[in-house]
C-alpha cells in the first residue's frame, strides 16, 4: 500500500484560509484492498514557514477508506493557511487500532506539491 498527495493543491474559494488537501491511497496487493484505514494525518511545511496539519477519516464519497488498485481511491483534507508556494509533507495511515500502516513523505522524490 502507498499513499501520495497530490502535485498541485488549492485554496477553496481562491484566496481563503481553506487549503483543500488532496491525495489517493493505492494498494500495491490484492490482499491490501480489504484493509481498512481508520485515518490518514498529514503535515505540510509551505514555504519553508509553519507547519499545518489536517487529516481525514473517509474517501471522497464519505465512505471508510480502503486503498484501492491505481489510480487509488482519492481522499480530501482540509487545511487552515492561506500560504502559497512549494510544499513539503509528511503523512501517515492508520488502522482501526491507532497503529501506523505506512508512512510517506514529499519530496524527496517527485512529486513536488505546489499549494496556489
Amino acid at each position: 500500500m502507498h499513499g501520495q498527495i497530490d502535485a498541485h493543491l488549492t485554496h477553496y474559494p481562491p484566496g481563503s484560509n481553506n487549503l483543500v488537501v488532496t491525495g489517493t491511497l493505492v494498494a500495491n496487493t490484492p490482499g491490501e484492498i480489504t484493509t481498512r484505514v481508520k485515518e490518514i494525518k498529514a503535515e505540510l511545511k509551505i514555504n519553508g514557514g509553519s507547519t499545518v496539519k489536517c487529516n481525514t477519516n473517509k474517501d471522497n464519497n464519505g465512505n471508510p477508506l480502503y486503498p484501492s488498485f491505481f489510480p487509488g481511491t482519492p481522499w480530501t483534507m482540509n487545511a487552515s493557511t492561506a500560504d502559497c508556494g512549494a510544499a513539503i509533507s509528511d503523512a501517515q495511515a492508520f488502522d482501526d487500532n491507532g497503529q501506523p500502516l505506512l508512512t510517506w513523505q514529499q519530496p524527496p522524490l517527485p512529486p513536488q506539491i505546489v499549494v496556489y
